[in-house]
């Protein structure tokens, strides 16, 4: 396995951040293929939903701002401020609803990397 050659420096997020059709913003900061893990920032608008979605990797939602909830495997929400760490396990159905009055904005550490492989929509269940 390649470890990062030391000083490594390359710019392997974004710009700016996009809308993705789970129903937030993204933003890469960090997804480089020599990397264990990636970091990305998300931000939900007021009012707004993620789609149900699971990825395969264990993923680790630090919330900088705003406050939600949060559905993890079908159970309970649970409600989320700045500073609370959310850990989910890989394979794990999940989604995150704004209800602040501001943007709800969080960090997704991701370990191994995310990568568009390791995302599956779980749309059908948002019908029901």
């Amino acid at each position: 396995m390649s470890e990062l050659p030391f000083g490594l420096l390359a710019h392997s997020g974004e710009d700016s951040p996009h809308w993705i059709e789970e129903g937030c913003f993204i933003q890469e900061i960090l997804n480089h293929p020599l990397a264990k893990s990636s970091i990305a920032r998300a931000r939900v608008p007021i009012g707004g939903e993620t789609r149900w979605h699971s990825v395969d990797v264990h993923e680790w939602y630090i919330i900088e701002s705003g406050k939600g909830l949060m559905q993890l495997d079908f159970q309970d929400r649970f409600e989320v401020i700045k500073g609370m760490n959310v850990s989910i396990p890989p394979g794990t159905p999940q989604r995150i609803r704004n209800t602040g009055e501001q943007d709800l904005i969080f960090m997704c550490l991701c370990t191994p990397r995310f990568t568009a492989e390791c995302y599956k929509s779980l749309e059908e269940l948002d019908e029901g």
